[in-house]
């Protein structure tokens, strides 16, 4: 592939982000395919498992098995659930086609589109004027988006508002649910210590994800849409956008927020 140039200049070969199918079999039962990116994907099946509530903590997971086929565009992660989890299993299997990882699409009903979500109970204080900076600096963290230009990224953060992990994927949930995975991996990881800087806009399904782990500080570069707002108001969730210009723009504070002077939009 040639980049179209009006001059004779010949350009180098574009670095072009990978998309596999990812087919994701627990307790040898087919239960969803995802676009995806091919890296860090036992990340990848933890969040996607804690995103579908299919387990509770990590000791529920007793095995993973990752095979990937780069020649057929294709990864298979077999996953082993305690017998506990099987009935949630049941309950809530779905054969899945997602385009990049939406995690709203393919579901049997409204209920489970729109499911009931549990509140964030606590989070510790976080300094917004801290936030400013998170535009430029989340760009150290994307490799893979500096490379092919064509990846979200998905960040935690700490009270400080200093970056402390990222996982980027062609899809912005996927992203999200390798963060997730992360943390949860993490024996050190506590949720209201934290917030997540997204670079995608903020829909409804990422605001699910991030409550359902204890977050309470869900900042996004982009506007978030009315549906995730109503749903972060619900969840006791912090929803900030990241404004080019202005700065943090607090549009659902639930939790206990600092601010510098001057710094505050509404």
């Amino acid at each position: 592939m040639k980049d179209f140039q009006l001059s004779s200049v010949v350009t180098p070969e574009p670095e072009l982000a990978e998309e596999y199918a990812v087919a994701f079999c627990i307790n040898d039962v087919s239960y969803a395919v995802m676009m995806a990116s091919p890296h860090d994907l036992d990340d990848f099946a933890f969040g996607f498992l804690f995103a579908e509530q299919l387990i509770s903590n990590t000791n529920q997971v007793h095995d993973i098995r990752v095979t990937t086929m780069p020649d057929k565009g294709m990864v298979e992660i077999n996953i082993t659930l305690a017998n506990r989890c099987l009935s949630i299993l049941r309950d809530k299997k779905r054969r899945l086609t997602g385009v990049s990882g939406c995690g709203v699409c393919g579901v049997e009903a409204l209920q489970q589109a729109l499911p009931d979500v549990t509140p964030v109970e606590q989070a510790n204080i976080i300094a917004l004027d801290s936030l400013a900076q998170l535009r430029d600096c989340c760009q150290q963290w994307q490799a893979l988006a500096k490379s092919t230009g064509a990846m979200h990224g998905a960040f935690l953060i700490d009270l400080e508002g200093n970056i402390t992990a990222a996982r980027e994927d062609i899809g912005r949930h996927n992203a999200l649910d390798k963060l997730i995975g992360s943390c949860v991996r993490d024996a050190a990881f506590v949720p209201e210590n934290h917030a997540i800087l997204l670079t995608s806009r903020c829909g409804v399904e990422l605001v699910y994800k991030v409550a359902n782990i204890g977050i309470a500080n869900l900042v996004s570069l982009s506007a978030p849409s009315q549906l995730a707002l109503s749903i972060a108001q619900q969840a006791n969730v912090n929803l900030i956008h990241l404004t080019k210009l202005d700065g943090p723009r607090v549009l659902n504070q639930a939790q206990t927020l600092t601010l510098a002077k001057g710094h505050l939009h509404e």
